[in-house]
């Protein structure tokens, strides 16, 4: 199993952000019953892409030797049990790791059949972001992923959410409340400013169903 790590960071904005991120959570040693690494070097792993071989002995042993680690605990990928028991593997040998669940919620994958719950709300609510106004065609960085609509300009579902308020509530209630053992959640793909262009806050689609409603029915299409 291949794993990503890191010993230093550049000045980037993202790996700021990550580091920015961790040193809230590493700040707070008081307040947690083991001990977190605080001197340097810090061994830091991400392990959030296929394969997904979190309940292997051998890929939990080499995941432990790290001090802190992300992994992606997709929707489908194993039972509730599963999950718990492989963070709790993991800790078990590394009692002091820091283990941060790893989500996307700007992107959602097109084909990937574990993500189909969140295709078809986001299909349900028009919480996609697209081209114009809220439906038609939808906007993406590339042909595999398609950008959500995550402002507070998306429409609201029949419970009064957003994307991204359903979205945070969805992770707590299938991983948070399942997995307390978890020490934090990493949200990828925060941009300063949007990587892909659309119509984020509706206008095109309001504009048009104003002039619609401005022509009288008889002379409508």
């Amino acid at each position: 199993m291949e794993i990503q790590t890191c010993r230093s960071f550049a000045p980037s904005l993202s790996r700021l952000l990550t580091v920015s991120a961790l040193s809230l959570l590493l700040g707070q040693t008081d307040a947690l019953a083991y001990t977190v690494k605080t001197t340097f070097p810090r061994l830091g792993g991400t392990k959030y892409g296929a394969p997904h071989a979190y309940s292997d002995p051998s890929a939990q042993a080499q995941l432990a030797k790290l001090d802190y680690v992300l992994i992606d605990f997709f929707p489908n990928w194993g039972s509730v049990t599963k999950m718990r028991d492989t963070v709790k593997a993991i800790k078990a040998k590394n009692p002091n790791i820091v283990i941060v669940d790893y989500v996307i919620q700007e992107t959602i994958h097109n084909t990937y059949a574990g993500l189909k719950p969140f295709r078809d709300k986001l299909d349900a609510e028009h919480w996609w972001l697209y081209q114009n106004g809220g439906g038609g065609t939808k906007v993406g960085p590339d042909g595999a992923v398609s950008t959500t609509n995550f402002t507070s300009s998306a429409p609201k579902d029949a419970n009064g959410e957003r994307w991204n308020t359903w979205f945070a509530k969805y992770v707590y209630n299938s991983v948070w409340s399942k997995v307390p053992e978890l020490d934090g959640t990493f949200t990828d793909n925060v941009f300063w400013k949007p990587r892909v262009n659309g119509d984020w806050n509706g206008t095109a689609h309001r504009i048009a169903r104003r002039i619609r409603r401005s022509i009288p029915r008889s002379a409508r299409a």
